[in-house]
């Protein structure tokens, strides 16, 4: 999923270049009706459905007012790991929902990555953004990295994306336990969805 605060189309416009499928999630109501489960989050709306967040009233209305984007949100945050590209953490709807998913999932919670390309931070600010539940990977601790912005990124996001969390099994012992492991809990659903 995409989450963007951006009014404009420019994400949607780059998908259908790469050839992908995303639904645009604009509104409240496009959310119930989204044809595919890779999304766009327009967390401010945009400016085909003219219901932006700019003002201070909207950021304080936001989740009486957005209920299902809201909702959605939270649920991307819970379940997936998030990673913070070109954004300054400055969106007080996006601290809120980071705080509330910190909150609900405490010792599972899993903080998201900020990739931060300017100058360095502080420790104390570091220390801060710890404590809000996030990891800065900072480009400066990368090396010297060209000026534009897309090589940056590249050279942080390609270890994220190579990393493997788990040692693939093996022997035919290691890969049978392994599935056991993923089955174990079917046993006790009495209801499939």
């Amino acid at each position: 999923h995409i989450l963007t605060t951006n009014y404009d189309n420019l994400l949607e416009q780059e998908a259908v270049k790469v050839g992908r499928n995303f639904s645009v999630i604009n509104a409240d109501n496009a959310v119930s009706s989204a044809p595919s489960s890779s999304y766009i989050v327009k967390v401010h709306g945009d400016f085909s459905s003219s219901n932006l967040v700019l003002k201070e009233q909207d950021y304080l209305d936001y989740e009486q007012n957005y209920k299902l984007i809201d909702k959605l949100v939270k649920t991307i945050f819970s379940t997936n790991l998030v990673i913070f590209i070109g954004y300054s953490l400055q969106d007080y709807n996006i601290k809120l929902i980071l705080n509330w998913v910190k909150n609900v999932q405490a010792d599972s919670f899993v903080k998201p990555v900020f990739i931060h390309i300017g100058d360095p931070l502080s420790e104390l600010e570091l220390d801060y953004q710890d404590k809000r539940g996030l990891r800065v990977l900072q480009t400066t601790d990368f090396g010297d990295l060209p000026n534009n912005y897309t090589d940056k990124y590249s050279k942080v996001l390609e270890p994220i994306i190579e990393y493997e969390d788990k040692k693939i099994p093996e022997s035919f012992d290691e890969k049978m336990e392994y599935l056991a492991d993923k089955v174990s809990g079917i046993s006790h659903i009495r209801y499939l969805r």
